[in-house]
């Protein structure tokens, strides 16, 4: 490969994708949910379509989708206020255990969500003549490489068979809260990039609502697309120009508030 090629993949990354046999996708709340937290049918289709135009071009396709805590939040308020009564709006008490109704996060919201977003993938797929399936999982799978080799094996499979994995963490059973020091990752960013690492992906497409990495909040003014970041710079040496000083901004308020 000529360096004049390398150096315009490096400046067009749409272009780099070409090259690429296995491409992992990863959707985050906002791309497939809408603001209310149902399903966006508008964007979901998209993006199955445009899997599908991969899939054409002979690539492997992988997707990473956040949603399913959304979708589930949605789901299960409608279905509280179905129950509530006036002596419960504020907490529910039901033999001896105590739920509150405002809590934002619950793995019940997880395992109600997961369900209704595979529904609305399979329609999709099934519309296209595609099919798709669905593969949780833990930190404690990439932990165990007895686990990872299955993991591998599965995904390797269905790929040959021409089907889409569709991956998501296990938040029903891992009620995964934030990061701590301890955690292999802690929302589906980083479990999008190590899934591309350990199943042999050449790319990793994150798909969100903001134009890039920004060195402050996007709402703050001023903010500004940073065109490389690298975590290691401080730390390493690495030329200014490659890293600057960032400020964190307050949570998603989609999901699972990553």
């Amino acid at each position: 490969m000529s360096s004049s090629h390398v150096s315009s993949e490096a400046s067009n990354p749409r272009l780099a994708i070409r090259s690429c046999k296995r491409v992992l996708i990863k959707a985050g709340t906002s791309v497939v949910t809408s603001p209310h937290g149902g399903p966006s049918l508008v964007r979901l289709s998209s993006l199955v379509e445009q899997i599908a135009d991969l899939k054409a071009e002979g690539k492997e396709v992988i997707l990473v989708s956040s949603g399913a805590v959304g979708m589930g939040r949605q789901m299960l308020k409608a279905q509280s206020a179905q129950l509530q009564s006036i002596s419960s709006l504020t907490t529910r008490v039901r033999d001896g255990y105590s739920h509150p109704s405002k809590k934002n996060y619950s793995s019940s919201c997880a395992a109600a969500g997961q369900f209704r977003m595979m529904s609305v993938y399979s329609t999709l797929f099934d519309a296209l003549n595609l099919q798709a399936s669905q593969v949780l999982l833990t930190q404690q799978d990439f932990m165990d490489e007895r686990r990872v080799q299955n993991l591998r094996d599965c995904i390797d499979e269905l790929l040959s068979l021409n089907v889409v994995p569709i991956i998501n963490e296990n938040d029903a059973v891992t009620s995964n809260l934030g990061w701590t020091d301890d955690q292999v990752f802690s929302d589906n960013d980083s479990l999008a990039a190590l899934c591309a690492r350990r199943l042999g992906c050449d790319a990793c497409l994150l798909l969100t609502d903001v134009d890039g990495v920004y060195d402050k909040p996007p709402s703050v003014p001023g903010a500004r697309v940073l065109p490389f970041f690298d975590v290691r710079a401080k730390e390493d040496g690495i030329k200014k120009s490659r890293s600057t000083e960032i400020l964190f901004g307050a949570k998603s308020t989609q999901g699972r508030r990553g």
